[in-house]
């Protein structure tokens, strides 16, 4: 009978200094909203994205987002909203983008993750897309 409480009493004490840690920050409900024109984003075309970040209450957050483009689960991309660089971008309540995706995306069941991290902590948004062929008029 000493035995599965010993075992309990050592992971208590393994798991409370970490959750006591003064680095993770206070303990704060709050959410990350996509907002994105649909699933089917057109190649080569403006796709504009807004990620609203904000308490229980309705107060906004600052922090920063990034994104990771998946593949079969995979990260194949990381990108920020600076188009040559990976650094997040950091906002405050509202993140807003415009994303343009190649030609070479076209067909491909991707999935595109925005992190968003605050002091509060990170969530992850995961959104399935899958690139069309922008048709031009004749």
């Amino acid at each position: 009978m000493m035995r599965p409480l010993l075992i309990l009493t050592l992971f208590g004490a393994l798991v409370t200094p970490s959750l006591a840690a003064p680095a993770a920050g206070p303990s704060v409900s709050w959410s990350a909203k996509l907002t994105a024109p649909g699933h089917n984003p057109k190649a080569r075309k403006r796709w504009p994205v807004k990620i609203v970040v904000k308490t229980a209450g309705g107060k906004p957050i600052s922090g920063t987002v990034q994104y990771n483009f998946l593949f079969g689960g995979q990260v194949v991309q990381v990108r920020s909203c600076l188009d040559h660089g990976n650094t997040p971008c950091k906002f405050r309540g509202t993140y807003k983008d415009v994303l343009h995706f190649p030609a070479r995306s076209i067909g491909y069941n991707l999935t595109l993750r925005f992190i968003v991290k605050t002091r509060f902590g990170t969530k992850n948004i995961d959104y399935a897309i899958k690139v069309e062929t922008h048709n031009h008029p004749t």
